[in-house]
């Protein structure tokens, strides 16, 4: 959803209504996304099409922060009643994000992008319009412009994905962030959804960006599957109905070969269950999950033998819990730490 600035007037803080003023009266700086920006470097990318500069923007509390309120606005007067509050905290516009703006080279001048239907910074109706900024809301809070952006090439003719990097240093680590770069040159998180033969001999040569028919077998099209190497996100459980995600089970060992389940759980509340199979009494069944002490634990009933961690998750924090089982024994794993085995 995109937010009006507020229009500020030259000289002062004071927030109008933008028919109240001419141009040369609106404050150029107060009135625009720039006051967001943070006093460290930026980075431009071109992809011989569009000019994205990328930018830090300053932390929530900054003085020239602005605050959602609750007509779908934003402002930068903190002592208004109608500020959007989201846990207690005002909703900042941005909070030491990553915000992109679009630009195109027109002749020798750089203008900034004015949407789908012109390249100009006025609208069909003539009146001045800019492209929104962009906030990459998907990324961790930046520190000291510990970013970077690339355009990388793919095997498909006409697409290209966007490579960031960002130093997380609450987690202290960098990481990476992959997306398909759109037709506009901006964003697409979703992706394109390719299509391939049904055939497993004629995949590897034939790849659609539409729906058809595969030339080789007549049958149509298949999509092909998303990679399962993706990182960054996360399912969220809630209270009240019941929720799940179910797995196919062909890939799973015999009763008597060995596997490793493993996952990255961030509790907000003690007890439930991370990962169990369907069926608990059959022999490859088992259950991990946590018991009211934010401990994790295992069980197999078949096999008899169940596993309790000395150590507890710190609620609100990424774990990463494993169960690795070899035959009748079993042995669990917090953060690459045994804490606790079959004897």
């Amino acid at each position: 959803m995109a937010y009006p600035m507020p229009v500020v007037k030259a000289g002062g803080t004071a927030e109008v209504r933008p028919q109240e003023l001419y141009g040369a009266e609106t404050d150029p700086f107060l009135s625009t996304t720039a006051r967001l920006t943070a006093a460290v470097p930026i980075q431009v990318v071109s992809d011989g099409r569009y000019i994205l500069v990328f930018r830090q923007s300053i932390a929530a509390g900054d003085a020239d922060m602005v605050y959602r309120t609750k007509g779908n606005a934003l402002t930068g007067d903190t002592s208004r009643t109608d500020l959007v509050t989201v846990g207690g905290a005002k909703a900042a516009a941005a909070d030491a994000s990553l915000p992109c703006d679009r630009y195109a080279l027109v002749r020798s001048a750089l203008k900034p992008a004015g949407g789908n239907d012109t390249l100009g910074t006025r609208d069909m109706d003539g009146k001045q319009f800019y492209e929104p900024t962009t906030r990459l809301s998907f990324l961790p809070r930046l520190t000291d412009g510990g970013f970077t952006v690339l355009l990388l090439p793919t095997e498909v003719e006409g697409v290209s994905r966007r490579q960031l990097f960002v130093n997380n240093a609450a987690e202290k680590r960098i990481e990476s962030f992959n997306c398909e770069r759109t037709d506009d040159g901006l964003f697409d998180v979703a992706g394109t959804q390719l299509w391939t033969s049904p055939h497993p001999r004629f995949r590897k040569s034939v790849l659609e960006r539409e729906p058809g028919t595969d030339p080789n077998t007549g049958r149509p099209l298949v999509p092909v599957p998303a990679t399962t190497d993706r990182a960054g996100t996360a399912q969220r459980f809630t209270t009240g109905a019941p929720s799940e995600v179910r797995i196919g089970t062909d890939a799973l060992p015999a009763p008597s070969g060995g596997a490793t389940f493993e996952a990255w759980v961030k509790a907000d509340a003690p007890g439930g269950t991370v990962l169990a199979s369907q069926d608990d009494a059959a022999a490859t069944g088992f259950r991990l999950g946590l018991n009211g002490q934010y401990q994790p634990y295992a069980a197999n009933g078949p096999r008899g033998w169940g596993l309790t961690s000395k150590l507890a998750l710190t609620p609100g924090v990424f774990a990463h819990v494993a169960l690795v089982i070899d035959g009748n024994e079993a042995a669990l794993y917090v953060d690459g730490v045994e804490t606790a085995r079959t004897r």
